[in-house]
């Protein structure tokens, strides 16, 4: 068949003449015909995406539309994330499971007032409306394929945020993201700065390089990596981001603050078993109580950090920095904390 035959069959986006006419390589692509790359070359998209901001064309995924009074209860009953957790307006990650177990596709679910919006794959669109579709006569709901009626764009990168702010009204400096389940979210080089995230859920999140600048992430479960983070201000009051002390199975799920800058950060409170600041940046931070014991704590700055209260027995505070710390000699369990000589303390 002639490359135009093929061309004809394909399904077309609502920006496919746009493409066309930037000069884009179009190539079929789950059924429809995509564009792969632009006049300029994929490595000068990559660096623009990675320093500034790219907008994609992802119309052809997948798109099921969920409605009426069961909705939440369907697709709770065929993802694995909990949509009730989920406020009007917030989105989370999932999976599609079988009735063996095992993974279909990976979706995202979203949920408005009157709907539960699911987005999946292209590739596996039809497969999987067809396989959830047996289940909803379980429930006091319906659910539409919307797929070739919706355009769907992402913008993506650095400056993402603020290149959208000039075509909304709404604030996007401060994302609400209270309660929001962030499970398996990769956040790399993200700006969430004065995010409220406060009591969501982080679990084996990763957060790398991401600039959460004055973000509040009170009572907040944190099993993941923010490696290189930003959070200078940032507050953690009560938040619980280190291992159970009381189930040593679990000793090695913690959190990663590695090269972390928390800067004046709220911790006061905070769960922090065995968590690793190694090379974190925690100058002038409260830690006011917070439970450090088994930590990895090696050439972590704490100066002029208050650490009244805070708990530090067993960590490693192998080349770690206090000087000018406020309550030293209030720190519970600093005699039991490892390679103490290696630290440097004010001159007593």
């Amino acid at each position: 068949m002639a490359q135009a035959e093929i061309s004809e069959t394909l399904k077309r986006t609502p920006l496919t003449d746009a493409h066309s006419a930037l000069g884009a390589k179009l190539v079929p692509f789950a059924g429809y015909l995509m564009p792969v790359q632009y006049p300029s070359g994929i490595t000068a998209e990559h660096n623009a995406v990675r320093r500034h901001a790219g907008l994609f064309d992802v119309s052809h995924m997948g798109e099921f539309i969920v409605r009426g009074p069961g909705a939440v209860d369907f697709v709770n009953y065929v993802t694995t994330n909990d949509v009730g957790a989920l406020a009007v307006g917030q989105a989370h990650y999932s999976t599609i499971l079988n009735d063996r177990g095992t993974i279909e596709d990976d979706c995202l679910v979203y949920r408005s007032e009157d709907r539960i919006m699911m987005v999946v794959n292209a590739s596996n669109a039809a497969k999987d409306v067809a396989h959830v579709s047996r289940e909803i006569h379980r429930f006091d709901a319906t659910i539409e394929d919307v797929s070739d009626e919706t355009a769907l764009l992402a913008l993506q990168g650095p400056r993402a945020a603020e290149i959208l702010q000039t075509l909304t009204d709404a604030d996007l400096s401060g994302a609400d993201l209270t309660k929001a389940n962030m499970d398996g979210t990769v956040l790399r080089r993200a700006t969430l700065k004065q995010a409220n995230l406060a009591g969501a859920s982080l679990f084996a999140t990763i957060i790398e390089a991401a600039d959460l600048s004055g973000a509040n992430l009170s009572g907040t479960r944190i099993i993941g990596y923010l490696r290189s983070a930003k959070l200078p201000g940032a507050s953690l009051r009560n938040s619980n981001a280190g291992a159970d002390p009381g189930n040593q199975s679990m000793g090695v799920m913690r959190a990663t603050f590695v090269g972390a800058d928390l800067k004046g950060a709220d911790l006061s409170g905070a769960n922090l078993y065995k968590a690793d600041f190694s090379h974190a940046d925690l100058t002038g931070a409260n830690l006011q109580r917070a439970n450090l014991e088994n930590a990895d704590l090696l050439q972590t700055d704490f100066t002029r950090a208050d650490l009244t209260g805070a708990k530090l027995a067993k960590s490693d505070i192998d080349g770690a920095i206090f000087t000018g710390a406020v309550g030293v000699s209030q720190i519970q369990g600093l005699d039991q904390a490892r390679n103490r000589d290696k630290a440097t303390f004010d001159a007593q």
